[in-house]
């Protein structure tokens, strides 16, 4: 199972047809079913065990991502990010088959790359944004879940994950839509905004 934000199961099912494609292998028996939620409140953990059963693996990806909106509005990030992570949690235990629970996180849960420095998978975390704050608390609650429950969980810390239908603001839509509108193209680095002309 693949939760994702926003995208409906047609565009999840689309995602996996296209991994299958890349990796060479049937991604499908990874998948037993794919539903797309927008946040998952308490009752959806039921309705989610009833409609997906006992899958293999979850790969949960769903979050709200962009760090400028994260600043302006925190509140949804936190909220969304947090609590759907948790839930997500409480429908994996219940589950008697589950292998392996993926949760893809950020890489900026380590705050900023300064100079020229390399973030080790055991660094602390020291996140500076509402996003990145609400990435990191959620891997507190996931910690818990693993020593607690038993969980087979791995934490993936992704940099600038692109793909299908992204929004306009993110890497490289933005450049592409920038370049074809001959508009700068600004490369975002705390606290400076570099411009290419």
């Amino acid at each position: 199972m693949i939760t994702m934000n926003g995208l409906t199961k047609d565009e999840i099912k689309e995602i996996a047809d296209r991994l299958d494609n890349c990796l060479g292998d049937n991604f499908h028996d990874l998948c037993v079913n794919a539903v797309g939620y927008t946040e998952i409140s308490d009752n959806d953990v039921y309705e989610i065990k009833k409609e997906l059963g006992e899958p293999n693996y979850i790969v949960h990806m769903a979050a709200d991502t962009h760090v400028d909106n994260s600043i302006s509005n925190p509140v949804p990030f936190v909220k969304n990010n947090i609590m759907s992570t948790i839930h997500m949690l409480e429908y994996a235990r219940t589950l008697k088959t589950l292998e392996i629970f993926f949760y893809f996180s950020t890489d900026e849960v380590y705050g900023p790359a300064l100079g020229n420095k390399l973030f080790q998978e055991d660094e602390r975390h020291n996140p500076t944004n509402p996003y990145s704050a609400s990435k990191a608390a959620a891997e507190l609650v996931i910690n818990t879940y693993k020593y607690s429950y038993n969980l087979p969980i791995i934490i993936i810390r992704c940099n600038n994950v692109y793909g299908l239908n992204q929004y306009p603001e993110k890497v490289i839509p933005n450049f592409i839509l920038n370049a074809l509108n001959n508009k700068d193209l600004n490369i975002h680095h705390s606290p400076t905004i570099y411009s290419y002309p």
